[in-house]
């Protein structure tokens, strides 16, 4: 088979990129490769919360580079109930999708104070309606004792829809249409021209078919990184891809009676992008999404860690509602995060092969995001341009993300391991140690920085990493070669790397 347009990925990203295309390139032919299951899939352990404020720390709004991902995260909120409605006029009513008529509550405790004031700041710059609101006034709220919330923000326009609920109606949406061929199978390879390999020729499926098109999407998530691998040429020019284990859990709440939890509630993000949050059932508030750790790994992993998942659970008890012991675990869900090791997001066209683009490492942001990087990447792969001043704004922040990089530096080496043990500690504080080892939740911190000026000297680099890249090694979750066989390639392709911001 052939296509203009032949898109890896079956989940959020590649169900709205495909969903574009086909409303700006009518007459093209349309291919989406994944499988049905999604196993693995981010999108299949999502809170789908549509908010944004609530992601804002004290520390990843300093610098230009998260400002500028925020911005897109600014920009997509308020496509949701559009995008919604124009879904919603495509299916029949018992497919519709409900965005969840209430906003969301952030809970504060008094090791978060540095994050309540940013939320409250970033808030009111971009003039955001909120409330502060007093602990006892929040509904659901029932922390222990030894937890208890000091302040919360009460934000009505942080909404949430069902993940599974918009993937349905975009399937259906495209099963209408006849030029969209959705094949349920697994990408196994990246075929390129012969014998130059400097364009896309196609896929080449697990079932050993060979799918023909010039414009390749990778739009699968972790999976995208185990397909560039196929292209040896590709190793170090772009950022590498790991997997954030993110873990959530179906609950049955019809037990707690009138305790059941009605609101989106959530804390900040804390260290490793661990944060607690639960999220009613939209059409039934008896079901109850609550979630979510965030374990790095180098390479997806079967099941999910024992220490993690009673992390989540403890402290959910802890922190939001010592009720939630009565309710009924109905499933465990996981979904692998694609996150780089830089930990920005790869947004665009490779410049090496001709028709090869990038649509991943959002992390666990990709559904919030979804409605407007489909609109923006649609439009790239079209050659379609406006010139609205949103489009201007967001067409140079997608550059910024191009995927042929360094990895992005924000801060010297020096802040980056301040940065490790400050958020090691906020683990220990928020006792999340289903993220670290036992030697870690002990660990002095002259031994501590001696340990990670030690994994910076073996991986013999002058790069500032992310907590998240390198706290999986001081864990032992991976091994350092790993990461150093990337940052070696990454080295001899940029050569001059990218300059630190103030």
């Amino acid at each position: 088979m052939s296509f203009d347009y032949l898109i890896i990925g079956n989940s959020i990203s590649g169900l709205t990129t495909a969903y574009r295309l086909a409303q700006l390139a009518t007459h093209a032919k349309i291919g989406i490769v994944g499988p049905a299951a999604r196993t693995g899939s981010a999108t299949m352990a999502a809170g789908a919360m549509l908010g944004l404020f609530g992601e804002v720390t004290a520390e990843n709004y300093a610098d230009h580079y998260d400002r500028a991902y925020f911005e897109l995260a600014y920009h997509a909120q308020s496509m949701w109930p559009d995008f919604i409605d124009e879904i919603n006029s495509q299916v029949d009513p018992e497919d519709s999708v409900q965005i969840h008529p209430d906003g969301t509550f952030i809970l504060f405790n008094t090791q978060d104070t540095h994050d309540y004031h940013a939320i409250l700041s970033t808030l009111q710059e971009y003039k955001e309606p909120y409330e502060v609101v007093a602990p006892e006034d929040i509904p659901g709220l029932a922390p222990e004792q030894s937890a208890c919330t000091s302040a919360g923000i009460y934000i009505p326009r942080e909404r949430s829809v069902n993940p599974i609920a918009v993937l349905q109606a975009l399937e259906h949406v495209l099963k209408k249409n006849p030029a969209v061929t959705q094949i349920n199978d697994t990408a196994v390879q990246l075929c390129t021209t012969q014998p130059d390999h400097m364009a896309m020729a196609g896929v080449r499926l697990s079932n050993g078919d060979l799918l023909h098109a010039g414009q390749v999407i990778l739009a699968a998530g972790v999976g995208s990184q185990d397909l560039m691998d196929t292209l040896p040429g590709l190793a170090g020019r772009i950022p590498y891809l790991m997997s954030g284990d993110g873990v959530s859990f179906s609950l049955d709440q019809q037990a707690l009676g009138s305790a059941q939890i009605q609101h989106v509630m959530r804390t900040p993000n804390r260290a490793g992008a661990y944060s607690l949050h639960v999220v009613p059932g939209v059409k039934n508030h008896r079901f109850l999404y609550l979630g979510a750790g965030n374990i790095m790994q180098w390479k997806p992993q079967s099941g999910t860690s024992v220490g993690n998942t009673a992390c989540i659970m403890r402290n959910s008890l802890r922190e939001i509602s010592k009720h939630l012991g009565n309710a009924r675990l109905l499933r465990l869900n996981r979904g692998n995060r694609p996150t780089t090791v830089d930990g920005y997001p790869l947004f665009g066209a490779c410049t090496c092969i001709a028709g090869l683009w990038l649509l991943t490492g959002t992390g666990r942001d990709g559904f919030q995001r979804s409605p407007l990087l489909s609109w923006h990447m649609a439009r790239k792969l079209t050659g379609t341009t406006t010139s609205s001043a949103a489009e201007q704004t967001t067409r140079a922040i997608f550059e910024a993300f191009s995927p042929e990089r360094p990895p992005v530096q924000t801060c010297s080496q020096a802040q980056a391991i301040a940065q490790l043990q400050h958020d090691i500690d906020r683990a220990r504080q928020h006792k999340a140690d289903g993220i670290l080892t036992a030697e870690l939740q002990t660990c002095l911190p002259d031994r501590l920085y001696a340990e990670i000026s030690r994994v910076y000297a073996q991986l013999d680099t002058n790069l500032a990493l992310p907590s998240m890249t390198l706290l999986p090694i001081l864990c032992r979750r991976w091994p350092i070669d790993s990461l150093k066989s990337y940052l070696d390639a990454a080295k001899h392709c940029h050569p001059v790397r990218s300059a630190a911001a103030a």
